[in-house]
């Protein structure tokens, strides 16, 4: 992993890149408790390099993600090739809003597509941060199940509520569109920085 700032031009960098040398395969949660769902992996590498321009109010993020896989790797669940390709200029109108879109451009196993996305951030107090947007995803785990989705299309909207110095509330009800149907989630959590 290697990341780098040219601060008075507003620049940032970060690559970084991943090599599993062999295939994987999950333990039961007994003898592995950082495994939380049973799932094999195969030999894959994956590269991700992140760029980011400020250009006074408006910031351009841009990433490219290659994921493949090698040494006889066999494409299934869980393992998958792609290229991906990100654009998302974000701007800040105002102090207490900020916009962000973002175009992706995808490449997995012979099939090429668009997407569009973005989200919404308005401070409406300086203790609680209203959200709300829309992104999508070529391949998803979920994380209640360990269930990998495809093509999932999801809508979020949340909140963050500083309730004291060092605590706040998190909430986001989550809105997913697949392939093989619809799911909804609400998500609630408190957090307390020591």
């Amino acid at each position: 992993r290697l990341t780098g700032a040219v601060p008075d031009a507003g620049f940032l960098f970060r690559l970084q890149g991943t090599y599993v040398f062999h295939r994987i395969e999950a333990l039961s949660y007994p003898l592995d408790p950082y495994s939380s769902f049973l799932m094999d992996l195969q030999p894959y590498f994956d590269l991700v390099l992140g760029v980011s321009k400020s250009f006074g109010a408006v910031v351009i993020d841009a990433s490219y993600t290659s994921r493949k896989l090698v040494r006889n790797g066999i494409e299934t669940t869980y393992n998958h090739e792609f290229d991906r390709v990100e654009i998302a200029p974000q701007i800040r109108p105002a102090d207490e809003l900020s916009l962000r879109f973002s175009a992706d451009f995808w490449n997995s196993t012979g099939i090429d597509f668009w997407t569009v996305g973005g989200d919404l951030a308005w401070t409406v107090h300086p203790d609680m941060v209203l959200a709300a947007g829309s992104s999508y995803a070529l391949y998803s785990v979920d994380v209640f199940t360990g269930e990998e989705r495809e093509r999932v299309r999801t809508y979020s909207v949340g909140m963050k509520w500083r309730v004291s110095k060092g605590s706040s509330i998190d909430a986001r009800f989550l809105f997913e569109q697949t392939w093989v149907g619809d799911f909804r989630t609400l998500e609630v959590g408190f957090r307390h920085a020591f």
